[in-house]
């Protein structure tokens, strides 16, 4: 810590001050510095000396101030001082900031290095020669005439020396005329004055040269205000009209020096008023704006209008805007320099900036963008993420017209379409030669039939699409409708709700052939039925495929019937719950082909049946495995007047009720071979059941009827021609 150090003023202060603008001859020139001496000790008393500090010297600070206590100092300097034996002379003032005082009395405040300023400040007192000096620089009084014109020297007054107005009684009769400027009287002004066609007064240099100064320059420093100000009271005039005649002429040109300025500043106070408006005649320039590195043009608030006279937004413009380079840059900070979405044959649905906000209005447009779609012009209609509500409208596809989405979860068109029945009913109905891909389609429902998609007599391709039909009030509710179509299905999840009527998750009708890749049909509800998928005369192929059907009084997971052809790959299918009868397949006079399929069907507390083959049904099953249980009665597989083969296949019925792997009434036969069968086999006097190279656990009802042939049971003991 350094040591607290203080100073003993032994000297002479001496003040000089110079007031007057000229030296008053016979006294010497009058000093603008200050003489200080004094003694400096540390907190012991002992003096200082700078001969060893570094440098030889140690800062010492000055300041003058006002009061003898407080206040902030007027004037101060910092000097690095030499100090020996204790002793300091200094002169203030000679670091080139003289202190200039007035006739006020002043102390001196000091402070050593980075010490805090010395308390009792030191009272400044003139000597007598700053006294004489003082008296020098001022007249007491001037006596009257005593300044004549010789004593004033030629350019001495000056426009600043000169404040406020002179009126015309302070001017000599021989001297200036007060009613003339540079010898003109007023009225030679308004002797050239001029007026153009449209009434505009003007003051005209070429008619005469003296009339007034060309340029005219206007110099002050007002904060607030104008130097010029012009009101014009008129309801159609102008405050300040420029006109330029010239080829590079500027009507009226303002320029702006300062960082803050505004070159041209324009208000007005009226709501259809004008602060700043510009015309231009032939092919000129209303309004031109530049900056050397600041900005062109500020708007601050309010909206601009370019080719309108009633913007409503921030920018509105009515005509084509043209970016030549740069681009335009969006909120997110990118920059886009071309067009995006302006492609022959294509339009964009959008919630905002595309070419339709509704994809109804888009496909029933479509002549005004794609022409005559066909082969060779095919076209396409492109929706944005975002959620479509149509109403009761429907969205009717085009041949070679596709509609893409943006994906399932993310664009989504909602409608409640009605009509007389399922074949008009949809919210969107699908055209041949064309795709619909990427979105979801849902039906609200409110009405009698609630279709999500409809293909009738028509066959689209159908993409990753979610298809959902739901409260159908009284009748049915369908995700996907086909009648007489051939359509395509990849990836497409069906499903269709409601607690009235009859639920399909896919339903196809009426000689359709339809085929089928990783789809999902759902079908649920707390109404009369529930089917998963239903083939009515059709031909139906199903690969990688699942079917769930929950909840009604009657549930169905795959049902066809009327000579339908269906092949059944690699699928689940899977019926539960309700008050009837759950049939998992379900075969009506159709004879489909199983492979590598498993099925489920339980919780049903009537019937649980697994495949249901009646009335000429030929059904045949490889790799398949059927698994049926619970309510008064779980069957494997049910015949009734039919044919089934199964292979390389496990049965399993179980439950409380009734379990029979094989029940054949009414001329009903069975063949079953390299199987596993867990379930009583119960085969009546007009039916057949054969079993070969196979597993059987369980009991045997109708023995004279069921033949066995290399057979073993639950403990694998062999019976060669008889029945476990």
């Amino acid at each position: 810590m350094s040591k607290r150090k203080g100073i003993v003023l032994v000297g002479i202060l001496g003040l000089l001050l110079i007031l007057t603008i000229v030296p008053v001859k016979g006294f010497a020139q009058v000093q603008d510095l200050i003489n200080y001496q004094g003694y400096l000790t540390d907190t012991s008393g002992s003096p200082i000396d700078t001969a060893s500090a570094p440098g030889g010297t140690i800062q010492i600070t000055f300041k003058i101030y006002g009061a003898e206590t407080g206040g902030t100092a007027v004037w101060e300097e910092t000097q690095d001082v030499v100090v020996k034996e204790g002793i300091i002379n200094v002169q203030l003032g000679g670091s080139g900031s003289p202190f200039i005082p007035e006739d006020l009395p002043y102390w001196l405040g000091i402070a050593v290095g980075t010490d805090e300023e010395m308390t009792e400040r030191q009272p400044l007192t003139a000597v007598p020669f700053a006294l004489h000096a003082q008296e020098a620089g001022y007249a007491e009084s001037v006596g009257a005439g005593a300044v004549g014109q010789s004593a004033i020297a030629d350019n001495a007054v000056t426009d600043a020396k000169i404040l406020g107005p002179i009126s015309s009684s302070k001017i000599q009769s021989t001297g200036l005329d007060a009613d003339t400027v540079d010898g003109k009287h007023a009225a030679d002004l308004l002797d050239k004055t001029t007026y153009d066609s449209d009434g505009n007064g003007k003051i005209d240099s070429a008619e005469s040269a003296d009339t007034v100064a060309i340029p005219l320059t206007i110099r002050g420093n007002l904060n607030t205000g104008g130097l010029l100000y012009i009101e014009n009271d008129a309801d159609n005039g102008n405050s300040v009209f420029g006109r330029a005649y010239g080829v590079f002429g500027i009507g009226v040109r303002g320029l702006a020096t300062n960082s803050y300025g505004r070159g041209v500043y324009g208000r007005t106070s009226n709501n259809t008023g004008y602060g700043v408006f510009g015309y231009a005649e032939n092919t000129g320039t209303a309004g031109y704006f530049t900056s050397t590195s600041g900005y062109g043009l500020i708007v601050e608030s309010g909206n601009v209008g370019i080719g309108t006279t009633s913007p409503t937004e921030a920018l509105t413009v009515a005509g084509t805007i043209e970016s030549t380079s740069g681009g335009i840059k969006f909120p997110d900070g990118t920059t886009q320099t071309s067009a995006a979405g302006t492609y022959a044959g294509m339009v964009v649905v959008a919630k905002s900036g595309g070419d339709y906000t509704n994809p109804v209005d888009a496909m029933d447009e479509h002549v005004a963008w794609c022409g005559t779609p066909s082969e060779v012009n095919p076209c396409l209609v492109k929706i944005m993420p975002g959620v479509y509500e149509i109403g009761g409208s429907r969205v009717n596809m085009v041949s070679f017209i596709d509609i893409e989405g943006s994906g399932e979860n993310v664009t989504k068109i909602k409608g409640s379409a009605s009509g007389q029945g399922p074949a008009t009913r949809g919210v969107l109905s699908g055209s041949d030669n064309s795709e619909i891909r990427f979105l979801t389609v849902e039906n609200l429902g409110g009405q009698t039939i609630a279709v999500a998609i409809r293909n009738n007599g028509v066959s689209p391709e159908i993409k990753n699409v979610t298809a959902i039909a739901s409260g159908g009030s009284s009748s049915a509710s369908h995700g996907v409708y086909n009648v007489s179509s051939s359509s395509i299905m990849d990836n497409v999840t069906a499903i269709a709700s409601g607690s009235g009527g009859s639920n399909y998750g896919i339903s196809n009708y009426s000689s359709s052939s339809i085929t089928m890749n990783n789809v999902s049909a759902t079908a649920l509800g707390t109404g009369d039925f529930n089917y998963g998928i239903k083939n009515d005369s059709s031909s139906v192929t199903m690969n990688n495929v699942t079917v769930i059907a929950s909840g009604a009084h009657y549930n169905r997971g795959v049902d066809s019937r009327n000579s339908s052809s269906i092949e059944m790959m690699n699928m689940m299918v899977t019926v539960s719950g309700g008050g009837g009868t759950n049939y998992a397949v379900r075969n009506d006079n159709s004879s489909p082909t199983l492979m590598n399929v498993t099925i489920n069907a339980s919780g049903g507390s009537n019937n649980n049946v697994g495949i249901s083959n009646v009335n000429s049904s030929s059904p045949t099953l490889m790799n398949v495995k059927i698994n049926v249980s619970g309510g008064n009665y779980a069957g494997g597989i049910f015949g009734n007047n039919s044919i089934t083969t199964v292979n390389n296949s496990f049965i399993d019925a179980s439950g409380a009720g009734t379990i029979e792997s094989v029940t054949l009434i009414n001329n009903a036969s069975v063949k079953i071979n390299n199987s596993v069968i867990r379930g009583n086999l119960n085969t009546d006097s007009s039916s057949n059941t054969f079993l070969g190279n196979s597993q059987f656990d369980g009991l045997v009802v109708g023995f004279l009827y069921t033949k066995c042939a290399g057979m073993t049971d639950e403990n694998y003991t062999f019976y060669s021609n008889t029945c476990p």
